[in-house]
């Protein structure tokens, strides 16, 4: 029969000599506490462990402190939870110890508390010990990449940052001097001309347009680019917006001799739900891309359901043309920014490449994408999808002679009083010259707190408000009339902000100081004059304003004399207005100025006042160029970073040439004379 212990009959081991012949086999190196840091070894030491004694000649009872100097840390450890009768292993840190012969081994510790009795086991653990390594060093290269992608995303954010900040101050400084010269061309055109002089000024207005696109291009690009561009969602009837885009575009194709039409499929829904503006935004960019490359033949817009999207509002638009095509190897690279099927296309038919990029990012915004499918000189077809919503409003049923009848004449401005906030004498004299013809009065204003004076002593039905003045911006100053008219109970005035600066966050700004529209330079005649007209009006019909004080002095005016009425109120037509007078007085005007502007800078340079430095250097650099002078520009860039920096030295070397070239100028001048 078996023994009551388990072991064969007659067998004379010990069970606790199994167990340890055991612990031998499993490669464990097992102690039984006896005293405080005295250790008594429980089973044969494994082969490893012999080796590792064999560094000293201590034997037992074993202090194993002494021998594994990694323990002295964690027997304290151990002694605790033995102290505390806790049965659950504690377990010590990896520790790597060395034999005689060099060879490293990678040791665990284990306390352990069974029977009331109290263990240590030593363990050979190098396999468990190489992954756990591994494992430290993939956990430490995860932090790193994290901390990595963390400081890029800083970096990207800087970046982007610092290039709205760089494309909305370009934006203001290139604006503000395209604002005089696209409205002295426009002022000039309406003057007598011959005809060499008419093609001039036609020049330079084409040529100041394709200027303005061609910010506007960057800056919508830049827009898409960093998420600050959003749609509008409004109704709007879609055979009216094509017929717009068509109409805009049939000019040119009929100079070259083009045939332009368009195709709308039965299923189409006529009226949409989204935002005409960018899909005309898209139609243009296509239809002047097809355009330029198309010599001969015809451009057409078909419309019809998207074939890939079942859903009401989800639509095909394709725009094709019979020009000289695409190469296959270029049909993925032409949407790319500054990207043109050929390099020397730039040079053949102009253009930056632009316009592709932001209709696709368009296109993206709107849920679709664009594509192209073209053979070189088989002429090419342009491809993209929308989603958008549906209204149930009924379309317009437009008239056959629609196409044919002309818009009716804009009625003459109303007597308004405006008040002019600007710091720029040439922009308000340019403002007064686009106003000289009608029945407006304008009173102008330097900076913020003139403007605040004046508005709190006199009645004005609008104030355009130019954004950056000296002593007091026009944020601020917008801020206090508000607050002024709360406080004296006067009905708002109508506020627009005037400004270079086009980003959404200048107009938020705007809204947000209480502007109620936000005006971008450069403005042309006609939206100032609509401006005028849309908001002056409301201050007319609002009740009388009442004023605490009188006013200081007379009221500045542009004109007081609307153009004459014919029959039933329509405006005579004929020639326009001669102003040639003001125009010829222009350069000589601005000169003058120029000479006060240099004793200012004498003046701000002996006084050490980089503030006013910096004013006439920003004024010089935005209209210099403007009136034929593209050297005040170069000099005001310089003198107005100089004073930015207080490079004193600088400035004054600018001052000086800006003084010779002023010699210079009025020396040509007189000669000519």
């Amino acid at each position: 029969m078996p023994e009551q212990n388990g072991g064969p009959a007659g067998s004379s081991r010990d069970p606790a000599e199994a167990a340890a012949l055991l612990l031998s086999g499993l490669q464990y190196a097992v102690f039984e506490r006896t005293a405080p840091e005295r250790f008594l070894q429980v089973n044969a030491a494994p082969a490893w462990f012999e080796r590792l004694q064999q560094r000293t000649a201590e034997g037992p009872p074993v202090a194993l402190a002494r021998q594994f100097s990694a323990l002295e840390g964690f027997l304290p450890t151990a002694e605790a939870c033995w102290a505390s009768g806790s049965e659950t292993p504690l377990q010590s840190d990896f520790f790597t110890e060395t034999d005689l012969d060099g060879n490293e081994y990678h040791l665990l510790a284990v306390a352990v508390t069974t029977g009331g009795r109290h263990f240590l086991a030593i363990e050979r653990a190098d396999a468990t010990y190489v992954n756990h390594e591994q494992l430290q060093i993939y956990a430490r290269e995860m932090v790193n990449l994290y901390e990595t992608i963390i400081q890029l995303n800083r970096e990207v954010e800087q970046a982007t940052q610092a290039k709205s900040q760089f494309l909305a101050t370009m934006s203001h400084e290139m604006r503000t001097p395209l604002n005089a010269m696209l409205g002295m061309a426009d002022l000039l055109a309406e003057t007598e001309l011959d005809s060499d002089q008419r093609r001039y000024v036609g020049i330079f207005q084409r040529a100041g347009a394709n200027l303005l696109g061609l910010i506007n291009d960057i800056l919508d690009l830049s827009k898409v680019e960093a998420g600050h561009l959003e749609l509008e969602s409004v109704e709007f009837d879609l055979a009216e917006t094509i017929g717009r885009v068509l109409e805009l575009t049939r000019v040119r194709a009929s100079a070259k001799g083009l045939e332009l039409e368009s195709t709308f499929a039965d299923e189409v829904p006529r009226v949409l739900v989204g935002d005409p503006l960018r899909l005309r935004q898209i139609l243009l960019n296509l239809l002047g891309n097809a355009m330029k490359f198309t010599d001969a033949g015809r451009l057409e817009v078909r419309v019809g359901q998207d074939p890939e999207d079942p859903a009401p509002g989800a639509l095909q638009f394709q725009v094709r043309d019979t020009g000289i095509g695409i190469p296959p190897e270029k049909l993925e690279s032409i949407f790319e920014n500054f990207s043109q099927a050929d390099s020397s296309t730039t040079r053949k038919y102009g253009g930056t490449g632009l316009g592709l990029a932001i209709s696709k990012r368009l296109v993206g915004l709107m849920g679709g994408r664009i594509w192209v499918e073209s053979e070189p000189g088989q002429g090419s077809t342009f491809l993209f999808t929308v989603r958008m919503g549906v209204s149930d409003r009924p379309a317009l049923e437009a008239s056959p002679d629609d196409a044919a009848r002309k818009p009716a004449e804009p009625a003459p401005l109303p007597p308004s009083h405006i008040l002019l906030a600007d710091d720029s004498e040439d922009n308000r004299f340019l403002m007064g010259e686009y106003l000289k013809h009608s029945a407006c009065t304008l009173d102008f204003a330097e900076n913020g707190e003139i403007a605040l004076s004046k508005m709190k002593s006199r009645h004005y039905d609008l104030v355009l408000m130019d954004a950056h003045m000296p002593m007091m911006d026009g944020y601020t100053a917008t801020q206090a009339m508000r607050v002024w008219e709360q406080r004296h109970g006067q009905p708002p005035l109508p506020i627009l902000a005037l400004t270079a600066d086009a980003f959404k966050e200048a107009a938020d700004q705007s809204a947000a100081a209480g502007c109620n529209a936000h005006l971008t330079k450069p403005i042309d005649k006609a939206t100032l004059v609509e401006a005028v007209r849309r908001y002056a009006l409301k201050c007319r019909r609002s009740p009388e304003r009442s004023f605490a004080g009188t006013p200081a002095g007379p009221v500045q005016t542009a004109a007081v004399v609307a153009p004459p009425a014919g029959p039933e109120g329509a405006v005579r037509t004929g020639p326009a207005p001669r102003h040639d007078s003001s125009l010829a007085a222009l350069a000589p005007r601005y000169l003058k100025n120029m000479t006060k502007e240099l004793k200012a800078l004498r003046d701000a340079e002996a006084a050490k006042d980089d503030a006013t430095v910096q004013r006439i250097g920003h004024n010089l650099h935005g209209n210099g160029a403007s009136f034929g002078f593209p050297r005040f520009t170069d000099l005001g860039a310089e003198l107005e970073q100089a004073a930015k920096e207080g490079r004193w030295h600088e400035i004054h070397r600018a001052v000086e040439r800006f003084a010779g070239y002023l010699e210079q100028v009025l020396e040509s001048s007189a000669e000519r004379e």
